[in-house]
């Protein structure tokens, strides 16, 4: 008979540390569960930088290499009270499938999701105000909607493969450089009603985007704000427009032509 497989010891001592007197943060995760409920009543405010992000490898028996602790996550669960997640705190944790936030949450730190390629849903609340750079790049998200008043950071869907659908609420008036660079299944993108401009590298490689409407208040397109949008078949111009800059739509060869405003002052060499 083959060798059999030695059941996993319980871990030994507590799953998490914390730090803080009342207001406390989440400063690390150190057991080995596919399943994580952050325990409610403990009075955590903040997910501390690279809490899930460990980079600590366990044999599970002796004939195989060891992992990373941070591959078993699976699912999370965080409680209602939780105001921010801070920098890479699940970066990396490519194993992780669905996160559960709290309706308390505000902010999401630089990377805190960056290459968590197996989640595909993310409910972001009400409540968030900051998206942080990066913050879930390179992940496995299908479709995103971000609440009014939140400021989203550069690059912070990038490389988003399984991405289709992106929806802004109506109460954002920017967003961040290259938000969306790279996200190559993207099809369809709601933009909110105030927005001031369309930054640079913002759908830049988005080949299969079919259908983006600018407001009319949109004055600026950025550098290589459309680029490789190759099957983008019409690009209504907002008719507060006043400069497309560099290679503002570079091979966008589905783009047959495109009537300019009046407004529009500066247009660069090549658009």
């Amino acid at each position: 008979a083959g060798a059999k497989r030695r059941p996993r010891r319980k871990p030994r001592g507590p799953r998490f540390t914390l730090e803080g007197d009342g207001e406390r943060t989440l400063v690390q995760y150190h057991w080995s569960e596919s399943e994580i409920s952050i325990p409610p009543n403990e009075g955590i405010v903040s997910i501390g930088p690279q809490a899930f992000c460990s980079t600590a490898r366990i044999k599970l028996v002796a004939t195989t290499p060891p992992i990373c602790k941070s591959e078993f996550i699976e699912a999370v669960r965080i409680p209602e009270g939780v105001k921010s997640i801070s920098a890479e705190a699940f970066m990396g944790c490519v194993n992780l499938k669905t996160i559960e936030l709290p309706s308390t949450l505000e902010s999401i730190g630089d990377s805190a999701f960056c290459g968590c390629k197996n989640l595909q849903t993310a409910l972001l609340p009400e409540q968030i105000r900051l998206i942080g750079e990066s913050a879930f790049s390179k992940t496995g998200l299908r479709e995103i909607s971000i609440p009014g008043r939140c400021s989203v950071s550069r690059r912070a869907f990038s490389g988003c493969e399984q991405l289709k659908a992106a929806k802004f609420d109506s109460g954002i008036g920017e967003f961040g450089a290259e938000c969306f660079d790279g996200c190559d299944a993207l099809e369809q993108v709601k933009l909110p009603g105030i927005l001031a401009s369309i930054p640079e590298g913002a759908f830049r490689g988005c080949c299969r985007l079919l259908d983006v409407r600018m407001p009319d208040c949109v004055a600026d397109i950025g550098i290589e704000a459309f680029k490789g949008c190759a099957n983008l078949p019409e690009i209504p111009m907002p008719s507060g427009l006043v400069s497309i800059e560099e290679s503002a739509f570079s091979e966008c060869c589905s783009i047959e032509e495109a009537v300019i405003p009046e407004g529009v002052e500066e247009i660069a060499d090549p658009v």
